[in-house]
């Protein structure tokens, strides 16, 4: 026996199951995510993936707090985007999956104040790391979790190599010359 039927438009789902002597179609109408202000959200476009929170929605246009596209943070740090294109997929995501995602690109998202910011390098316990002390010295330090590692670490003083301190003894010095 052969049966024949159309799959409706949009249907995500079509199960079929036997039941004694019938057999039994059903299908499941795929939920179109419709956009909303505030929501976090990620966008797949062709190649592309794209995440942030909507701001705005102006007719077809999307406007977002806090942006980025394919592990970069876009510049300003806000960007659009047009609902409906062919090929692109909008899909809702939890904060903390939008954090995640901020995480791997370097970055922590602040859902407050809408702002980005570079995450802090922080040695794990027994980990070299390098200070610049107040007359400019650099040392280093194995971080011992105690609460000198923890201000430096939590001052920004705290440096994967004696490179990255020296450049910021030198942007302080060039704030702060030298009285002759």
């Amino acid at each position: 026996m052969k049966q024949t039927f159309n799959i409706p438009e949009g249907c995500k789902i079509v199960t079929m199951e036997q039941i004694d002597n019938q057999i039994i179609t059903t299908f499941e109408a795929e939920e179109k995510y419709i956009p909303k202000v505030g929501d976090c959200v990620k966008l797949i476009a062709g190649i592309k993936v794209f995440f942030g929170i909507i701001r705005e929605i102006d007719k077809d246009v999307l406007r977002f707090y806090v942006f980025f596209e394919s592990g970069k943070i876009c510049d300003k740090f806000f960007g659009s985007w047009r609902i409906g294109i062919v090929a692109c997929t909008e899909t809702k995501i939890t904060p903390k999956e939008l954090q995640a995602e901020f995480n791997k690109t370097g970055y922590e998202y602040d859902f407050e104040t809408n702002t980005a910011r570079k995450l802090r390098w922080k040695p794990k316990e027994g980990e070299k790391y390098y200070l610049m002390y107040a007359d400019g010295h650099i040392s280093f330090f194995h971080n011992t979790l105690g609460c000198v590692d923890n201000a430096l670490i939590s001052l920004g003083n705290c440096f994967k190599t004696e490179e990255e301190a020296e450049k910021f003894r030198d942007y302080i010095k060039k704030y702060n010359p030298d009285e002759e």
